[in-house]
């Protein structure tokens, strides 16, 4: 698997990556809010790419994964570029990547309500990594 910064040759492919994952888990019992006519739309990954915050995962040619790095960025990266600490937030129906994050080492700081334009006033868990 290659891990890189996306450019605008793959703007349509990952789209399709978002599209299919939002389709994924409206299955499931998971309740992200995501629609790609508001988030994650075409618009925000055309945007996120021209300012090279979002960073691909790909086997051969093929984008397996998407995630954007707006200084929230995956650990390995943040480790890199020599940061003291890594934050995210995970909405209040994501159990299982809040379990996933606790078992990479984050820790629980605390729960809070935020508003997101595309969810609303919602809870979330305030996670933190602290590098050595």
């Amino acid at each position: 698997m290659k891990l890189q910064i996306a450019n605008r040759t793959q703007i349509n492919q990952i789209f399709s990556l978002y599209k299919s994952v939002v389709e994924a888990v409206s299955k499931t019992s998971v309740k992200l809010g995501w629609n790609t006519e508001i988030y994650p739309s075409l618009k925000w990954i055309k945007e996120t790419v021209s300012k090279n915050e979002m960073l691909i995962f790909s086997e051969c040619e093929n984008i397996i994964g998407a995630c954007c790095v707006n200084h929230n960025e995956v650990l390995s990266w943040c480790r890199k570029n020599g940061d003291a600490a890594n934050h995210l937030d995970v909405i209040d129906t994501n159990d299982k990547a809040v379990k996933m994050y606790l078992k990479a080492g984050f820790e629980l700081r605390t729960i809070i309500e935020m508003y997101y334009e595309v969810v609303g006033t919602r809870k979330f868990s305030m996670l933190e990594y602290i590098f050595d």
